[in-house]
This record gives structure tokens, sequence and C-alpha cells, in this order.
């Protein structure tokens, strides 16, 4: 974690940095669960106490409606939607603004390009990791800024781990089909009799294949399904779980 720092506010909203996206001059945050009052839920929004902290208070943040598809989307007009509206990862460059995804337990990812002003957030959970969704981010980012796979760096906020994250054969042999088996060890896992699935490794495999540094690329390292004090897991808590953002914006 000596990549990454906690910041908390006042209301109790937690959230964590990536250290060197930060150095690299790009405003983000990955929020986790809030330290709430028993028996109250979360709002559904992202906390604005923490969108303050990480200095992205007062632009406009644009949302898509996520679909567990491989769409790429730019920020609307508005700048609090999207292009198309229905999509999984935006792609923002050289304007003023932001954009978030929401997760409990996918992978919430940001790619950044600094040098050219740009980045993207995308959600991947199993089917969208499947469809390549990361790939199709970098790119579009690299077709909007022109920034190449190799300056850019990559950051995987918390996510349902290896650990706990039993898949049946309905998932498991789609992704023996897609991924070479030399990466088989580092994607899966065995847990309870059952294959158990790495969704970290997954899209690491796909940003070093598409051209980003190993170097550069960087995960939290949090379990959400373990973490309970930390984050939402709809695995382990269903229809109860809140749900944690993956933001970034250019604020100027």
């Amino acid at each position: 974690m000596s990549d990454w720092e906690s910041i908390s506010a006042l209301d109790g909203s937690r959230g964590l940095i990536c250290l060197p996206l930060a150095r690299s001059g790009l405003s983000h945050l990955f929020t986790l669960r809030g330290e709430e009052a028993p028996g109250r839920r979360p709002g559904p929004g992202i906390p604005e106490s923490l969108l303050l902290l990480a200095g992205l208070g007062g632009i406009g943040i644009a949302m898509p409606v996520q679909v567990h598809g491989a769409r790429i989307a730019v920020p609307g007009p508005s700048g609090r939607t999207t292009e198309p509206e229905r999509a999984d990862g935006v792609v923002v460059h050289a304007r003023r603004g932001g954009a978030a995804v929401a997760t409990a337990d996918c992978v919430g990812l940001i790619v950044c390009a600094p040098e050219a002003r740009a980045f993207a957030v995308v959600h991947a959970g199993w089917r969208g990791t499947l469809a390549r969704i990361l790939p199709v981010a970098i790119d579009a980012l690299a077709l909007e800024s022109g920034a190449a796979p190799r300056q850019m760096s990559l950051a995987m906020g918390p996510a349902i781990g290896r650990c706990c994250y039993e898949v049946g054969e309905d998932v498991g042999t789609p992704f023996r089909q897609a991924y070479p088996e030399r990466t088989w060890p580092r994607l899966f896992g065995e847990r309870n009799g059952r294959t158990t699935l790495d969704l970290i490794a997954a899209n690491r495999f796909l940003a070093e294949e598409r051209g980003l540094e190993p170097g550069r690329i960087l995960s939290a390292g949090i379990c959400t399904s373990c973490r309970g004090d930390l984050c939402w897991s709809y695995r382990a808590e269903g229809r109860a779980a809140g749900r944690m953002w993956t933001v970034a914006g250019l604020t100027a």
C-alpha cells in the first residue's frame, strides 16, 4: 500500500488515492465504505466531502448507465451524462470535468495519460473483462489523446479477490478459452472445491498485452469481500450492498 494513501472526511466518508497518479497531476478518488452510523444507508452519489478533499469539487462528473459491456463513452454537453448514455467506460481529454463509475466487487480502473491531459475511468466485472473493455478503453484513450500505451499509467481499486470470487464453469471456461494457458496460474485458484477467478490479474494481463509498462500498473490489493469494514461487496451482502466510486477529473 506504499503507493496508496487513505483519506477521510469529518462526515465519516473514506477513500483511497493512488499516489503515482496524484503525482502525475490527475485528481482522482476511489471511495470506500464510509463509517456510517448504525442502520443508516449511504447516499446514492459520491460524497461531496471526499470530492473536495481529492480536489474534485465543483466540476461536472459524467456517469454512464453501466451495462457490464465494453462500450466507451465521452462526457455529454451537460458534463454529467455521457454519450452514449449506456457504457462502462468514459474517456476525458483536455476539458475541464470528470467521470465516474460505480462498483461493489467489480474492478474500478483509471487509465491516465498525464502528458496528454487525458484519462479514462472503467468498470470491469467478469463480463466486461471477458469483453476486453480495458484494451478498448486504452485504444480509445490513445485515439482521443495521441498518447501511446507506454506513456499511460493504470490504477485498479478494491475488487473481489481470487481468495473469495468463486465462479462456475459458465465463467471459468470462457476465461480459459480467452487467456493463454501460461496465465492460468495467475488467474485461477480454488476455494470450497470451486474455481476462483482473479479479475485484477486478468486486467493486468490485458494492460500489459496492450503495451502498458508493468511498473506503471498499480493495484490497491484490497478484496472487497474480505474487507467488509472498508468495502461494499455485492457477493458478501447482496442487494443490501452500497456502491463505491472510481472517479477522476481535470480541474483546469
